[in-house]
Formats: structure tokens, C-alpha cells, sequence
């Protein structure tokens, strides 16, 4: 092999390493990088046998399925699928992408959809059937690594954001590209689907929220004031509204659509609340499927647990500011960036850079379990 040729693929296991979080002497797959060491790089293979991890690698997403019974957590390359009742992994499953970005269950439950890529390579979306999982399809539907997965309301269509700006939507479970929305100027980190299953919207770092019309990509309204750039966005169960956070520290709840007339002066007339401002970057949202409680976590080692109605009744034009967490979420070591409530509320998992999962009661904010969410082999002597 050409000696520059060996250079490149070592610079690839290495970068791979780095978006670990890992260290040459930490985590190893060692099938499945050899495996793909001989691919293309905008072809790599479906790894046939599951990493070996000497050290948990960083948790980037998590999702319970609607049911309650099981818990998603990312690995490298592969998602483990964990019974929620601690009796161990149910299943792992292997994909494409070094790093998995967003994971998300259909609403029916039926389905599992995983967005991720590799940067500068390649976007994949993954469908597994929930009942087996199963691989139903993966596609590569982008050059560039996608985000903040989001199911329609009726489960047709999956929505995503990109590093190369772009808002796409796929149809559901053949992954064929329906929409690509251009409008971002920046990476799109985040979507989420109003109730009228008719429109999506999308977040990032331009700092704009863009409201779209799903069938067609008409642009209807940025729905803000562009106050920062947001990396983590999520929907109301119960109401046209979402919560925003990103670079300010600030999280803030938005109503959807607009009751009062755009100015030229910038007000922010869809602000609903806007929360206390946490200790750094915001990187993820989460909300309760009863819209009681919502999590923010981000660039510090704690997580707060607010009520979604703190303050008292909120209106377009007559925003609520501040209000205090019910639960701080406490033992991490480095950043956080995975939230996911139970569903049935009384329980959230957390993720983040040091590789263990933990799992919180509520409201209490008890810390019911710590551990790695992946099987760990003991270096050899």
C-alpha cells in the first residue's frame, strides 16, 4: 500500500477516535474500522460484527420507546436497545455512521429511525422495525452529517437537519428524499413537526426558527427574533409551541404560529417564556409526554428540570421570564448531550461525554442508576 495511502487511513481511525471522546489506548472497533478501512469513503460498509469498547464511549442521543419498555442509547456506529426493567441489552444495531446524531421512534412505535453520518462524507437514516429490530432500510441522503430527527405526526415522513444547512425530509420506511429546504445560511441542528401533520420546523445556527410547509417547502415565517444560535429544539406534546436553547444559555418557549403582524422592529411577539439562564451553551431539550416538565443540559455538568407552565399563564405579547427548576440533576463528569423523559414522565435518562448512562427519578431527582450502556472488554496483558 502507498505510504500516503497508509497515512489517510490512519488520520481516519484517529478522527474517529477524537469524535469518541476516546484515546488510542480507550475504545477500539476493531472489525468494523478494518472493514471499512477498504471501502470507499462515501461507501462504507455495514459493519457485520459489533465494536469491541475498552471505554464507554460519549453518549450523543437516547430515545424510550412509546411504550416504556426500552431505552435507545447511541454507541459507535450501532445503537443498543436496553430493557428499560434492567435485565440487560435487548439488541444492538449496527450501522454506517460513525456517530450518531439523533434517534427518535415513530409515533405508533412501530419504528426506529437513527440519523448520523460521518462529517464531510456522508448523512444516513436508518428504519428499524421495533417488533425485531430489524433493518427495514438505509439511505445516504446527504454529503454531510444530519441532526435532530423528527417523526410526522402521522408517521409518514421524517424530518432532519445538516451540516451542509439543508432541511430534509424523507418518506417513511424507504428513506427517498422528498423535500430539501435551502433557506438556513448555517448547520441545522434540530426539527420538529407542528400537530397539523402540514408544517415542520427547523433551528440552528443562523439563530433563525423557520417555519416550512412540509408538501412543498414554501417558507412561511421566522417565527423569532434571531437572539442565538440554537443547537437543541422540542415540541409540546399538548400545543403549538416549542422550547429553544443554544449558544446564550437561555432556553425559551415559542408559540408556533403568529398572532400578532411582524414589524420592522424586531419584536419578539411569539415568545411565550423565557427560562433562567443556564451555566453555558444549551446543547439538548426534552419534554414530558404530559407537557408537565421539561430537562436543558448543555456545555456543564448538571441538568435542570423545569415545569413547563413556571410563572404563571403565558401570552404572545406578554412573555413569562425566569422561574426555578424543580430538580437539578447532579454526578456528570463533562458535557451533557443526550435528555430523554420515561414516558410516563417519572423517570429521565441522561448522556453525555463521560459515557454513562444515568437514569433520574422524578420529581425527586434521585439517581436511580449509573452505568455504561455498552459491554466493556478489559484490555489484554
Amino acid at each position: 500500500m502507498p505510504k500516503i495511502e497508509k497515512m489517510h487511513m490512519m488520520n481516519r481511525r484517529l478522527f474517529f477516535q477524537f469524535l469518541l471522546g476516546s484515546t488510542a489506548t480507550g475504545m477500539i472497533a476493531t472489525a468494523a474500522l478494518a472493514q471499512n478501512a477498504s471501502q470507499t469513503p462515501n461507501a462504507p460498509a455495514t459493519p457485520a460484527v459489533p465494536p469491541t469498547y475498552r471505554v464507554p464511549p460519549v453518549i450523543t442521543a437516547l430515545a424510550y420507546s412509546p411504550d416504556g419498555q426500552f431505552l435507545a442509547v447511541s454507541g459507535y456506529r450501532e445503537v443498543l436497545i436496553h430493557k428499560v426493567d434492567g435485565s440487560g441489552i435487548a439488541n444492538r444495531l449496527l450501522g454506517k455512521s460513525d456517530r450518531i446524531e439523533s434517534i427518535v421512534y415513530s409515533p405508533k412505535g412501530d419504528m426506529l429511525a437513527i440519523v448520523g453520518g460521518a462529517p464531510a462524507r456522508f448523512g444516513e437514516v436508518q428504519f428499524w422495525n421495533t417488533s425485531n429490530y430489524t433493518l427495514i432500510g438505509a439511505t445516504n441522503v446527504a454529503p454531510d452529517s444530519l441532526f435532530g430527527a423528527s417523526f410526522s405526526p402521522d408517521g409518514k415522513l421524517l424530518g432532519c437537519g445538516g451540516a451542509d444547512n439543508a432541511v430534509r425530509i424523507v418518506s417513511v420506511p424507504d428513506g427517498k428524499l422528498k423535500l430539501k429546504f435551502d433557506n438556513h445560511s448555517d448547520w441545522t441542528f434540530a426539527t420538529v413537526w407542528a400537530t397539523d401533520n402540514k408544517h415542520i420546523l427547523s433551528t440552528g445556527r443562523d439563530r433563525a426558527i423557520k417555519l416550512i410547509v412540509a408538501e412543498n417547502g414554501s417558507f412561511v415565517d421566522d417565527i423569532n427574533t434571531h437572539t442565538s444560535p440554537y443547537r437543541a429544539m422540542a415540541r409540546n406534546p399538548k400545543a403549538e409551541q416549542v422550547f429553544v436553547g443554544g449558544d446564550d444559555g437561555v432556553p425559551r418557549l415559542y408559540q408556533v404560529f403568529r398572532s400578532t403582524v411582524r414589524t420592522m422592529n424586531q419584536e419578539d411577539h411569539n415568545l411565550l417564556r423565557e427560562y433562567p439562564r443556564q451555566s453555558g451553551q444549551i446543547n439538548v431539550l426534552a419534554v414530558s409526554s404530559d407537557a408537565s416538565l421539561f430537562a436543558v443540559a448543555g456545555e456543564w455538568d448538571e441538568v435542570s428540570v423545569y415545569p413547563v407552565d413556571n410563572g404563571g399563564p403565558a401570552a404572545p405579547d406578554k412573555p413569562v421570564m425566569g422561574g426555578k427548576p424543580i430538580a437539578t440533576l447532579r454526578g456528570h463528569k463533562g458535557t451533557i448531550h443526550a435528555l430523554a423523559f420515561r414516558t410516563d414522565g417519572k423517570q429521565i435518562a441522561v448522556g453525555g461525554f463521560d459515557g454513562t448512562l444515568r437514569i433520574y427519578d422524578l420529581p425527586s431527582g434521585k439517581l436511580v442508576s449509573a452505568l455504561a450502556p455498552v459491554p466493556i472488554t478489559k484490555a489484554s496483558k
